[in-house]
């Protein structure tokens, strides 16, 4: 049991100097460890590495920047012409939304449109970039749709 206890060298070390044999397992293990080590202290490319990481970080950044941006500027879009067409349906419009009267060639009934508009601000991934572009990046949508009338 005291063999258990200790660390795995010195049990390898007590067990192979009584003339025991070493089970595949404990060879193994041993193996492992020393392969873990061997990689844990050797400094080579440590460098190299780091040129090549740190431009293909920024790479990764500025593609999720981009797929980001086109998420949120598609999801803008849809809401915003989702809440067109509620708006347009229940005549509960708001102060920013704009109608447009259109001639229509039934003289009975014109045709207007409203015109709704969505902003949102885009967050941004890449550190430093805010200062570069000197403000904040907005997506603005319009949404367009037929008012109904009652």
């Amino acid at each position: 049991m005291a063999v258990l206890g200790m660390r795995h060298s010195a049990a390898k070390s007590d067990l192979a100097g009584k003339g025991w044999p070493l089970s595949p397992l404990t060879r193994l293990v041993s193996r492992l460890i020393r392969c873990y080590r061997d990689f844990r202290d050797d400094d080579r490319g440590n460098s190299e590495s780091a040129l090549v990481l740190i431009p293909l970080i920024f790479l990764f950044l500025c593609a999720m920047q981009l797929i980001v941006v086109i998420f949120l500027r598609n999801e803008s879009s849809v809401i915003s012409q989702s809440k067109a067409s509620i708006r347009a349906i229940s005549g509960e419009l708001l102060p920013t939304d704009r109608i447009i009267a259109l001639r229509s060639p039934d003289k009975f009934q014109d045709i207007k449109l409203l015109i709704t508009r969505e902003r949102r601000e885009i967050p941004l991934l890449i550190p430093g970039l805010a200062p570069l572009l000197g403000e904040v990046i907005r997506s603005t949508q319009n949404g367009i749709a037929i008012v109904e009338e009652r």
